[in-house]
C-alpha cells in the first residue's frame, strides 16, 4: 500500500483510507498504521457510513472514483499481504 501510495499520488492522485471495521478502536487502527509504516492517515468510518455507501464488501477493498465522483473501478488491492504470493 504504500509504494502504490507513493507511486499514485506522485501522479496527483488523491488517496483517502478509511477502516470501517466496528470491532476495533480508533487506538488499534491507528497503532497498525504506525506499526505497517503507512506515510497516509486512515480515517474511522464510525457506523460505517462512507463504507456502506459505496458498497464495500472486503477489506482491504479499493474505490477509484473519477473526476465527477463516478465509480471507475471496486476491488480487491490483490489477493495476499504477503508480496511474494501477490497473483495479478
Amino acid at each position: 500500500l504504500s509504494a502504490l501510495y507513493r507511486e499514485l499520488t506522485a501522479k496527483g492522485v488523491q488517496w483517502l483510507a478509511l477502516n470501517a471495521n466496528q470491532n476495533e478502536a480508533w487506538s488499534e487502527v491507528d497503532q497498525h498504521r504506525q506499526q505497517a509504516g503507512y506515510p497516509f492517515p486512515v480515517w474511522k468510518d464510525r457506523n460505517n457510513v462512507v463504507a456502506d455507501r459505496v458498497g464495500a464488501t472486503v477489506t482491504p477493498e479499493v474505490f477509484v472514483f473519477d473526476k465527477e465522483g463516478v465509480v471507475r473501478y471496486q476491488g480487491h488491492i490483490d489477493d495476499s499481504r504477503n508480496p511474494a504470493r501477490v497473483q495479478v
